[in-house]
């Protein structure tokens, strides 16, 4: 099914990464109880699996030391002490097998690495997020152990791991002076999907930031542009991706998905063609081979113009004729 987010503008530039946010700030707060985000006991973690033979980083008592106070401030990231089994490391610092505090301090830093960078929500988990994120790949955990440890920088290691974007620091500000526990929770589920983004968003992107229906342009970091869009409705909502803009097309085509050749158009193509044709259709094909084009025109449901990004979810920004949408403070109406 095909979504698109339109426009009360048409202002990018060509070859701009292009990022489709989730929430990035406290747009969202209808945060439902049950979220893996929020339920500790309930985290299956994509955390780094160390095979047992291999050699493990030596952890000295004071790196240990310092690895658990951060752990045990975990909440003011978002996260929860809990999962980082705390007392089982408490325990190996108190020991005196140095192989047991290896293993024990090496699974908590890594865990916990993970959460921080990418966040602890299983990637099979994430509704409608396609996002690719590098930051694995520019980030290894083991590597960044293993010079953690020889500079005894465990804290500062950790704590780089965080979003950088300043919205994300806004967050953990908020978390900190939450009066409610919905709102904490919602602050939460927020700082995670940062966590699920790339560090790096580029010099020049577009972001739309879906709940809270606006699309921004941004270019070293500083806002430019700032525009109404409508987004995908409720039962048809916009997927989080982040495909590359090649390209803007003035007076497109549109290429009906079968999803909306199902809602309707189909139906009044086989009763009613000559209104289909009166409103820029033209098709090819019947029943369920049936394929149709809208052409260019005031009627066409991209406007004058649409944005190229190349992704697989039929996601781009356009114009829209029906700009009555844009004076609506809840702007889910697209498909």
């Amino acid at each position: 099914m095909a979504k698109k987010l339109s426009l009360s503008a048409s202002t990018a530039a060509l070859f701009l990464p292009l990022t489709l946010l989730a929430v990035p700030a406290l747009a969202q707060t209808d945060v439902k109880e049950d979220s893996v985000v929020i339920q500790p006991d309930k985290v299956a973690d994509d955390a780094p699996v160390v095979v047992d033979g291999i050699a493990l980083p030596r952890w000295s008592e004071s790196d240990a030391t310092a690895l658990l106070s951060v752990i045990e401030k975990a909440g003011e990231e978002g996260l929860f002490a809990k999962d980082y089994d705390p007392d089982t490391l408490a325990q190996a610092i108190l020991g005196k097998d140095q192989a047991r505090l290896d293993k024990v301090a090496t699974d908590a830093f890594l865990l916990l690495a993970t959460h921080l960078r990418d966040g602890r929500t299983p990637n099979a988990a994430r509704k409608q997020w396609f996002m690719v994120d590098s930051d694995a790949d520019s980030e290894p955990l083991l590597s960044l152990l293993t010079a953690a440890l020889q500079s005894n920088s465990i804290p500062e290691t950790l704590a780089g791991l965080n979003p950088a974007h300043p919205d994300f620091a806004v967050l953990k500000a908020a978390l900190r002076t939450a009066k409610t526990s919905a709102d904490a929770n919602a602050i939460r589920v927020n700082m995670e999907r940062w966590r699920w983004m790339p560090r790096d968003l580029g010099q020049r992107y577009v972001v739309s930031n879906v709940p809270e229906y606006l699309t921004r342009v941004v270019h070293d970091g500083t806002i430019i542009a700032t525009h109404k869009a409508v987004v995908g409705k409720v039962s048809t909502p916009t997927p989080q991706l982040n495909p590359m803009a090649t390209g803007i097309i003035v007076n497109p085509n549109w290429t009906l998905p079968r999803s909306i050749i199902n809602e309707g158009i189909g139906a009044t193509i086989a009763t009613n063609p000559a209104r289909a044709r009166a409103q820029g259709y033209t098709w090819t094909g019947s029943g369920k081979t049936l394929s149709v084009v809208q052409k260019p025109g005031p009627n066409n449901a991209l406007g004058v113009m649409k944005m190229e990004m190349l992704n697989e979810h039929a996601i781009y920004l356009h114009d829209t004729p029906s700009k009555n949408a844009f004076n609506a403070a809840a702007r889910a109406f697209s498909h």
